[in-house]
């Protein structure tokens, strides 16, 4: 797949792939940069109503199906979260912390984690936490806009995968 925006130029390709739950996210990316729009934390209400409208009715048929006990199909139409991920922790403290047993409190570990695809931990070889089977640690770069990703682009040093 290739996809031009602004002068960027984006291939999938191992380690970048195309995230199919992310369809009507990238329609109304594109929309808001067609518009001329300064992409920023600002716009994130306006985007996420236009992701709503673009998922059309699937507020009324999850109330039509919960009411059903239709609980086969919520699980299947209306996961959050629609492929094999994992708790990767990002923060070298509380993984240190874990790894020497040292008391974690749990929203420690959700403010400081991400879920990435089992099959990227697996290209990426991302270890778990020394002791927390189930748990992996980040061991790549990290920082606080595009988050794992800057680590996995850091890696992608084929000019064939983008070019800005």
């Amino acid at each position: 797949m290739l996809t031009n925006m602004e002068g960027v130029v984006l291939k999938e390709s191992e380690p970048l792939k195309k995230n199919p739950g992310m369809s009507d996210s990238s329609k109304v990316l594109l929309k808001l940069i067609e518009e001329g729009n300064f992409i920023s934390p600002n716009l994130c209400t306006d985007a996420l109503k236009r992701e709503i409208r673009l998922a059309g009715t699937f507020t009324n048929d999850l109330l039509k199906w919960e009411t059903g006990m239709r609980l086969p199909r919520i699980e299947k139409n209306f996961r959050v979260i629609a492929t094999d991920t994992r708790i990767v922790v990002v923060d070298e403290s509380v993984v240190s912390k874990m790894e020497n047993h040292h008391p974690v409190n749990w929203r420690d570990i959700q403010n400081t984690s991400v879920q990435i695809w089992g099959y990227r931990l697996e290209y990426l070889r991302i270890p778990q936490v020394s002791g927390h089977p189930g748990i992996y640690k980040w061991i790549y770069h990290y920082d606080d806009f595009i988050g794992y990703m800057a680590g996995v682009l850091k890696m992608t040093n084929n000019p064939n995968n983008f070019i800005v």
